[in-house]
């Protein structure tokens, strides 16, 4: 926890004892205790919230390129389509040739 050994607890707990007495000193911790447990939810709730942002972005783009494929498939079929009508009818519309 925090890289301290149990001397250092002792010791941080003694010097809180002389400073907020026996009758602060356990408001004081729950009050800690609170706020520490109120931290850990919203760090919870920070990482859950970043993960499904994470996992929507990676959906997203496993989908594009199959539906860029799709679209350039349509457009291929559709430019096709617009060069066999100009060889039937080859006369209408715009003449590039002159």
């Amino acid at each position: 926890m925090f890289g301290i050994g149990i001397s250092e607890l002792v010791v941080i707990f003694l010097v809180a004892l002389l400073v907020l007495g026996p009758d602060q000193l356990p408001k004081v911790a729950r009050k800690l205790a609170q706020f520490f447990s109120e931290f850990r939810k919203l760090n919870e709730d920070l990482r859950l919230n970043l993960m499904s942002a994470s996992n929507d972005i990676i959906a997203t783009q496993d989908k594009a390129p199959r539906n860029a494929v799709a679209r350039g498939q349509i457009i291929e079929t559709k430019v096709l389509e617009i060069i066999a009508e100009s060889k039937d009818h080859p006369n209408e519309g715009n003449n590039l040739h002159g």
